[in-house]
């Protein structure tokens, strides 16, 4: 099987496998934690070399590596990824596409959520439509996590500079964490053949991409043949109507990335915001505020008895917090709960203002990941669920005044049943689904 391995870091080892199926890459050779990808473009572009860059939140972990290609089209090359199970977390990729001369026709971005215990699955897809990169340091919006800042190295400027004590924690500790763009030969690898033996052996146990999926839940076959929607999320659409004015976001503390994903969307909406960390975040932060946007990174105990009578409009990320607030029953596994393995919603009313002019089947993630869901009362508006389940409510609201689970709505109350930590899974139709929910609740009626 030819192939390379190489080890950039103790912490991680790199199988570029370019002759082998995506199932067969994960054996033998492999430990039981890591990335499986799948890198595509169509025959039209002229490939004939490849270049491919890792990032973690903390910066780079594999710098413009060759990785060489079995084919000028279709399924480029197969690249297993094997990362030690105590850094496991988000992987962005970025690959380049080379023509002849060695100049970039193509490049696509993914991004997966890698899970201790587990191997996750992405399809990189090249276009031949450069990917937007505002802040020109090599690294594509698609998967920056500071877009507008082209800093060196971690953190980022701008936003962090006012995320201070107000948060609670060490908020800059890799809360705009930089994925630096690094030279070529920034650092010798250290090759070998594939079929040495690796002190670090293992075998996979399982291949699957989502947070908090447990090691034994078996996961259903994902189509690698399907090109996955890696483009830049669509900046939120103009609204002439709407003014955001003031919003909180509540976070984990410390803030992460992912949150810092949220703030800047709830700028682009419009809105001033200010972020609070869950361990200092008091009642009276939501005083003047049109919105309380409450991440799921939050831990749900510090925030809960804060938000539920708070005559605010309230919109929660994730599954964890709505039973909390009445939104819901609070048995798990019967009225809340989450669904592995999925990438798409069943818009349920269309011509709700929470749609987002959505309608049918919609892809909301762009690899298999956990949604959340719930059941919530008669009186609430369900707009959206899970494939298969009309029962499954993963958008979700009750209008001020409506009768919840235990109690009467005390203002706008707004669920979107998908994790922080899985933003940049996030497709255009989910981010649509999220400027609907935060522009519903901060609008009073």
């Amino acid at each position: 099987m030819p192939a390379l391995v190489s080890r950039e870091a103790p912490r991680s080892r790199y199988l570029l496998l370019a002759s082998c199926g995506l199932l067969a890459c994960g054996g033998g050779d492999a430990g039981d934690t890591g990335l499986l990808a799948d890198i595509q473009a169509d025959m039209a572009l002229g490939v004939v070399g490849l270049r491919l860059s890792v990032y973690a939140d903390t910066g780079p972990v594999l710098a413009n590596q060759v990785v060489p290609i079995r084919a000028a089209g279709g399924r480029l090359a197969s690249v297993a990824i094997e990362v030690d199970p105590a850094h496991a977390g988000l992987r962005r990729m970025h690959a380049v596409g080379l023509g002849a001369g060695d100049v970039k026709v193509a490049e696509g971005t993914a991004s997966a959520q890698v899970m201790a215990g587990a191997w996750a699955r992405v399809v990189v897809r090249l276009e031949a439509d450069p990917l937007s990169d505002r802040d020109g340091d090599g690294v594509p919006d698609s998967i920056d996590l500071c877009p507008d800042d082209g800093n060196t190295s971690a953190p980022c400027p701008g936003p962090q500079a006012d995320i201070d004590a107000s948060v609670g924690g060490d908020a800059g500790a890799g809360a705009d964490a930089r994925p630096m763009a690094m030279p070529d030969a920034a650092q010798p690898i250290d090759a070998r053949p594939v079929d040495a033996p690796a002190a670090d052996a293992g075998q996979v146990r399982r291949l699957d991409v989502g947070p908090d999926v447990p090691p034994d839940v078996p996961r259903p076959p994902v189509d690698i043949a399907t090109p996955v929607d890696t483009a830049p999320a669509e900046s939120p659409p103009s609204d002439a109507g709407f003014v955001c004015g003031q919003a909180l976001l509540v976070t984990g503390t410390p803030v992460t990335p992912y949150d810092v994903l949220l703030r800047r969307r709830l700028e682009d909406l419009g809105c001033s915001v200010q972020l609070r960390g869950d361990s200092v975040f008091k009642i009276d932060d939501a005083a003047g505020k049109s919105v309380v946007v409450v991440s799921d990174t939050t831990t749900s105990n510090q925030v809960d008895g804060k938000l539920r009578d708070m005559r605010v409009g309230v919109f929660t990320l994730g599954g964890s917090l709505a039973p909390l607030l009445g939104m819901s029953g609070q048995a798990a596994g019967s009225d809340f709960g989450n669904t592995m393995g999925q990438q798409q919603l069943v818009i349920t009313q269309p011509s709700h203002p929470l749609a987002a002019a959505l309608t049918g089947v919609v892809d909301v993630l762009t690899t298999n990941g956990a949604l959340h869901w719930a059941k919530p009362g008669a009186s609430a508006t369900v707009v959206a669920t899970i494939v298969g389940s009309t029962d499954r409510a993963v958008a979700y609201a009750y209008e001020a005044g409506a009768p919840m689970v235990g109690l009467v709505a005390p203002a706008r109350r707004v669920a979107l049943g998908s994790d922080t930590r899985i933003t940049l899974q996030f497709t255009n139709s989910m981010w649509r689904l999220f400027d609907a929910a935060a522009r519903w609740a901060a609008s009073h009626p």
